[in-house]
């Protein structure tokens, strides 16, 4: 397992979720031209939320398990894990569902319920990938995620056609999810996996929670702006939600690329796939600039047949690298077992939420100034963060040389 198997991997990720990027452009041209703009707002700002819920945490739980313990680990305790998993966190979306309905379900409550549907089933969906990413099998992996934004394009736009509006658009994700859930379990089943239930893998929840805790600060960093402007300021909303579409798949493509380099950090137990996998971010996040800065215009009017907020596209992609690179960090230090992550990731977002919120209730609000603000502030947390744990793992290998 090298550099070659290394960038097979990363390139059949990628291109699994190349697909998943192309079917939620095309989604997306299909909900702004049939949701309204409050419609889409709040159905964008919502499901990104969603997105932003550190689900991938109980995948890298799964993973870490699957690599450490292959071919012997006990499939029938991490789907008991799965059960416990899912109850736990039912429970916890209920107790805030209240902060859910001020925030997101103002003016469509139900979204907040069908949300609750959408997270059950993206944890089996997370956990079962976590599988697949552990034992480095990048190919189903790849194409599960193509799959399930096929179907989410498909029943979605079926069900805006038949009327079912934003509360459509978003249910779309739960048949979606079931039959991406559907696809990983087949594959099992006939290898001869028992689903039998088990005694629940306890050190594999300990590992859950601990992850938990590190990617909490940073998914609700990433829905930062746009809750705070779809919430305060919900005139730019649809020029921040438009934007989103790109930054947002952007982060989630640091995410795709993060989970490879996860999987082999684990593995080899090297950091040379972090270097590798920054720089490959780093390129990622500056061809996009460049095709936004040149092309904004064009996407923009072939996309959501309007030209409003192309100018602003190529910024609002420079303020989503600083948490590319951050989530690709994250993930790196998790692997790493750097658990000090979790006070420096809630000390960044509540410093940067105090600021951006204060911001926003200026007389004198500027939205280029907001979205400066936030990339600079990111960008001070993310330079020190890499000098800390370049120092760690510096120290921690002189210490193995010593031993």
């Amino acid at each position: 397992m090298g550099k070659r198997s290394f960038f097979w991997n990363t390139s059949l990720s990628l291109m699994g979720f190349g697909l998943l990027t192309l079917t939620n452009f095309l989604y997306s041209i299909v909900t702004v031209r049939l949701l309204s703009p409050r419609e889409f707002s709040a159905y964008n700002t919502f499901f990104y939320f969603l997105l932003s819920l550190p689900l991938p945490s109980f995948q890298l739980a799964v993973a870490k398990s699957v690599s450490r313990y292959s071919p012997s680990v006990d499939l029938k305790s991490l789907f008991s894990s799965f059960v416990v998993l899912s109850g736990l966190s039912g429970i916890a979306y209920l107790i805030f569902s209240p902060l859910l309905w001020y925030l997101y379900g103002k003016n469509y409550p139900f979204l907040v319920v069908i949300g609750f549907f959408v997270l059950q089933g993206w944890i089996w969906l997370s956990g079962l990938r976590g599988i697949f990413q552990g034992s480095l099998r990048f190919g189903t992996y790849s194409l599960n995620m193509a799959l399930e934004g096929i179907f989410r394009l498909l029943l979605g736009s079926l069900g805006l056609i038949v009327g079912l509006g934003v509360y459509g658009a978003l249910g779309a994700s739960i048949a979606s999810g079931m039959i991406g859930i559907l696809f990983l379990v087949f594959p099992l089943f006939f290898s001869g996996t028992s689903f039998k239930p088990s005694q629940c893998d306890t050190s594999l929840l300990s590992s859950f929670f601990r992850a938990f805790f590190i990617l909490l600060p940073f998914g609700l960093l990433v829905v930062l702006d746009q809750t705070i402007i779809n919430r305060f300021i919900p005139s730019y909303g649809q020029i921040v939600n438009l934007s989103s579409l790109f930054g947002k798949n952007l982060i989630a493509l640091s995410l795709t690329v993060a989970h490879v380099v996860f999987a082999y950090v684990v593995k080899e137990g090297e950091d040379r796939f972090l270097l590798r996998g920054m720089g490959l971010v780093v390129a990622l996040f500056f061809l996009a600039y460049g095709g936004t800065f040149f092309l904004g215009h064009w996407l923009f009017q072939l996309l959501f047949a309007t030209t409003t907020g192309a100018d602003f596209l190529p910024l609002y992609i420079l303020y989503c690298l600083p948490l590319g690179i951050l989530q690709l960090l994250v993930n790196y230090g998790i692997a790493e077992e750097q658990y000090w992550l979790t006070p420096f990731l809630w000390i960044m977002l509540v410093l940067t939420a105090f600021s951006m919120m204060i911001f926003a209730r200026l007389n004198a609000f500027s939205l280029i100034g907001f979205y400066l603000l936030g990339m600079i502030l990111h960008t001070l947390f993310l330079i020190p963060l890499i000098i800390i744990l370049l120092v760690r793992k510096k120290n921690s290998q002189a210490s193995e040389k010593k031993l």
